[in-house]
């Protein structure tokens, strides 16, 4: 099943095989009720994976980022990635899939640029951490919220 921003969803993978013949039964309600919720469900992201994240060198202020980086996630399927010191803010779209545990963050292309930017973090539910697919850096959680004006901006 795979949760996020809605944007270019991926439907959830069916249990139910109609080419062996397998009638309608408890599991294929099950499977129909699974495809279901993913379609619904699909715009919230499980709160183990809503807040601030940060590798151990990031460096924080009375709460807030001053130094390295931080990966911001909202509830909405929203991400974004801070940097500091000058602050630079790169917004994207964050889907997760429970199956794999990979959190996949993209950012679409624009009219201006045709590039889409696609980065993935896997989540270790045991840990507690992003591990980030690349370069294997661990991203810890500071905070089970997204600062207000991180994502989106401050009313």
């Amino acid at each position: 099943m795979v949760v996020g921003s809605g944007h270019g969803k991926r439907g959830c993978s069916g249990a139910f095989d109609r080419h062996n013949g397998v009638k309608m039964s408890f599991v294929g309600l099950i499977a129909i009720a699974a495809s279901a919720f993913c379609a619904v469900g699909a715009d919230i992201m499980p709160a183990a994976l809503v807040g601030e994240w940060a590798p151990a060198q990031a460096v924080f202020r009375n709460g807030h980022l001053e130094g390295g980086y931080a990966l911001y996630i909202s509830t909405n399927g929203l991400a974004a990635v801070v940097m500091e010191p000058g602050f630079l803010r790169v917004s994207f779209h964050a889907d997760y899939c429970v199956t794999s545990s990979v959190l996949t963050l993209r950012i679409d292309p624009k009219p201006y640029s045709q590039t889409t930017l696609t980065n993935r973090v896997t989540y270790d539910p045991i840990a507690k951490k992003l591990v980030h697919f690349y370069t294997g850096d661990p991203l810890s959680r500071y905070r089970a919220t997204v600062p207000q004006g991180v994502i989106e901006p401050s009313p």
